[in-house]
């Protein structure tokens, strides 16, 4: 069994304070029961941005190319799909979650002068890549197609 998608699986809080989730397509893990959450394997620190370059959205995920493929349809986050961000412009690897988490709000925390040489020295051209991780149209697609039977059976 694969590992629970971490932090963007859609956690919410039903009326009475009840934590529901609602499992995303995973590749091979779809339809299966979801397992526990594995702080201790591989994660990634993300950043994105819109078109123009003039947002920047940072992120952590355990499944790099499911989550850039989640902005890309622009389901799961209310932020990137307000703004638009779904350009990959810069990634790095973790050993475990908690140390991708840690990383993350040190990211957050900085200035926008300091994201804006980070991404440079990583990705001069700010380029999308999100072709170089696995995201394909096949699979952006996929994720808008099972988010959309999501919402129709809530």
């Amino acid at each position: 069994m694969g590992i629970l998608t971490f932090v963007r699986v859609l956690f919410s809080f039903g009326c009475q304070g009840k934590l529901t989730i609602r499992p995303v397509e995973n590749h091979d893990y779809v339809g299966k029961t979801l397992g526990s959450i594995d702080f201790m394997s591989q994660a990634f620190v993300y950043i994105l941005t819109n078109k123009k370059n003039t947002v920047i959205y940072t992120g952590v995920t355990n499944d790099l190319t499911r989550r850039v493929a989640e902005h890309k349809a622009q389901v799961g986050s209310v932020f990137t799909s307000k703004y638009h961000c779904s350009k990959l412009i810069y990634y790095e690897d973790s050993d475990s979650m908690f140390e991708a988490i840690s990383r993350e709000k040190q990211i957050k925390n900085r200035g926008r002068q300091w994201k804006v040489d980070l991404i440079s020295a990583f990705n001069p051209g700010w380029f999308d890549l999100s072709s170089s991780v696995g995201v394909t149209n096949r699979l952006i697609e996929s994720v808008r197609t099972h988010y959309n039977q999501l919402d129709a059976n809530s």
